[in-house]
């Protein structure tokens, strides 16, 4: 079993319950695996030994090598089936589409305040919050709400698409 860790670096790794992570970058966040599980997509505020640190969203293999810019001002990201596309929200909290093939990034849902967008396995629904849980049919271009509040929620799917797991904190 693999070993991921967020304890303001991110570290990735682990072969196997005994391996020593391996440091893959510094201050980043909001990591998510390609189905492959040979990529990382995470935010990050760029890689301090740039002139320039850029904030967005970056892509590294799981040794750490071949870190990559994809998207200034990227974050939260969810990969498709195939792994060749993923989607990810902007600062200005849209969602975007984005073919790791050509790069063409282009908007995927202007669909107001879209967090932790999360892709079925088969590919055409996305989770995502806007202060509920919305599943949106990406064939169909439409959403219906699936919990409500869902201001924190956190949500995935089962490996098959039948279930979808919801944990929110319940305010009292």
């Amino acid at each position: 079993m693999g070993i991921v860790v967020l304890a303001g670096a991110l570290l990735a790794c682990c072969r196997g319950l005994h391996d020593d992570p391996v440091e893959v970058t510094t201050w980043d966040a909001a990591p998510s695996w390609s189905n492959a599980g040979d990529r990382l997509t995470f935010a990050s505020l760029g890689d301090p030994q740039d002139s320039v640190p850029v904030m967005g969203l970056y892509a590294v293999d799981t040794t750490g090598e071949n870190r990559v810019l994809l998207s200034p001002g990227g974050s939260h990201s969810t990969w498709l089936p195939g792994d060749t596309a993923i989607i990810f929200m902007k600062t200005n909290f849209k969602l975007y589409y984005l073919n790791l093939n050509t790069m063409a990034e282009s908007l995927l849902c202007d669909c107001g305040f879209a967090r932790f967008p999360e892709m079925s396995p088969d590919g055409r629904y996305l989770l995502i919050s806007r202060h509920k849980v919305y599943r949106y049919d990406m064939v169909t271009d439409s959403e219906i709400v699936l919990f409500s509040p869902g201001l924190q929620a956190r949500y995935d799917w089962s490996p098959d698409g039948s279930t979808i797991i919801i944990g929110d904190f319940l305010q009292t």
